[in-house]
C-alpha cells in the first residue's frame, strides 16, 4: 500500500485481521453504512489497524483527529489526507 491511497475495503480487511469479524452480518460488504461502534470495533481495534497501516505505508494520522472518526469512510479520509 506504500504510496497509494487506502480504500474502505482495505481498511475493512485490516480491521478483520487485527480485531476479528464485525458484529453486523454483511458489514464487510458495505462497512461505510455502519459506525465503528455498530461494527463492534473499539478504539483499541482502530489503533491496532492504524499501527498496521502506519507500518505498511508510513502514514500516521493524528490521534485527536482519529478519535473524531466514527465510520470506516471517515478513517479512510483521514488516512488519505495525510
Amino acid at each position: 500500500m506504500a504510496g497509494q491511497r487506502i480504500t474502505v475495503d482495505e481498511l475493512q480487511k485490516i480491521l478483520f485481521q487485527v480485531a476479528g469479524e464485525p458484529d453486523v452480518a454483511g458489514a464487510m460488504d458495505d462497512g461505510t453504512e455502519f459506525t465503528l461502534e455498530e461494527l463492534g470495533y473499539d478504539s483499541i481495534a482502530v489503533l491496532a489497524a492504524m499501527a498496521e497501516i502506519e507500518r505498511d505505508t508510513g502514514v500516521k494520522v493524528d490521534d485527536e483527529k482519529l478519535a473524531t472518526a466514527t465510520t470506516l469512510s471517515e478513517i479512510v479520509t483521514l488516512i488519505n489526507e495525510e
